[in-house]
């Protein structure tokens, strides 16, 4: 008898765990469609970013995290002659400084 009822409080268990699943993913799915018929977040939506979905417990913060606009940089795609001017005297002076740090010091050889 003890038995059968260690096993029933188990089914019990799982099926409250799957219910609990359920309703979360129930939830989830409503907020993915409120977002979507609003029009503000679309985009985020079909995208979801795992440490958002990590702080799923935390319902505040995960309310507040996935219905946040993401502003993507624009200037991030773009490349200017600046940047190019830049980098490449940064690599000829650690090229110099990598070639003269490598030759013979004189004072050393007197």
């Amino acid at each position: 008898k003890k038995v059968t009822d260690i096993i029933e409080i188990q089914k019990k268990k799982k099926t409250e765990e799957e219910d609990a699943t359920k309703k979360k993913l129930a939830v989830q799915k409503d907020e993915e469609r409120q977002t979507d018929k609003s029009g503000r977040h679309a985009g985020s939506a079909s995208e979801p970013e795992p440490f958002v979905q990590a702080l799923a417990p935390w319902p505040g913060i995960h309310q507040l995290l996935s219905t946040r606009r993401r502003m993507h940089d624009k200037r991030a795609n773009v490349v200017k002659f600046r940047d190019i001017v830049i980098y490449a005297m940064v690599a000829l002076i650690s090229g110099l400084c990598l070639y003269f740090r490598s030759t013979p010091s004189y004072f050393t050889l007197l």
